[in-house]
């Protein structure tokens, strides 16, 4: 005598369902990579800059949002945090400058590097920075309270009278460069040539 049960339906399920996980975290991981991937030629970290003086720049950091920490959290809260710092990720939202308030401050020496960390942090813009402008400081304050955008236009301003060139890339990216040095990195294939 044969069995005449037909396959169970779940079977199929769980195989498709298995499927469309593969698929899907597949597909994640090429976007990750496609995000993650840059055309700017020799951009480091200040960690991890190579100390072979060729013309290179530092990136600024990313803007970040803190979720705060998320080992008290039940299980579905930990993973929706978890989901919303992927998305952040890959695709971060663009924060408010308006949002900002700088109170005003007398003029005091401030790292270059830093204050454009900072300024990454309330516009979202990346500055790419030259190697010789990291340590350097520059004198910096304002008299009257500026919101994020006030602030950052002060300090770029600071920046040029400083003798330090900003270049605005087509795609976004700030390059910040000390004047006596630009021709180094247009000969380096780090800028185009300027007319």
């Amino acid at each position: 005598m044969q069995n005449s049960k037909a396959p169970s339906p779940r079977k199929g399920f769980r195989a498709l369902g298995m499927l469309l996980l593969a698929t899907g975290l597949l597909l994640a991981l090429g976007i990750f990579l496609y995000v993650r991937q840059s055309n700017e030629p020799r951009v480091f970290s200040p960690e991890t800059l190579p100390s072979d003086k060729r013309p290179a720049f530092v990136s600024t950091p990313r803007p970040t949002v803190d979720l705060g920490p998320l080992s008290n959290l039940p299980l579905q809260k930990k993973l929706f945090a978890v989901y919303l710092k992927l998305k952040m990720r890959i695709a971060p939202s663009k924060p408010n400058p308006a949002a900002y308030t700088f109170a005003p401050s007398a003029d005091r020496r401030c790292s270059v590097h830093g204050l454009l960390s900072q300024c990454t942090q309330v516009t979202g813009t990346r500055y790419l920075i030259a190697r010789e402008a990291l340590g350097e400081p520059i004198y910096f304050g304002h008299s009257k309270p500026l919101n994020g955008t006030q602030w950052v236009a002060a300090f770029e301003r600071a920046l040029q009278q400083d003798g330090y060139d900003l270049i605005r890339e087509p795609s976004g990216v700030v390059k910040v460069i000390p004047q006596d040095v630009v021709a180094e990195y247009e000969k380096a294939g780090l800028l185009k040539r300027r007319r």
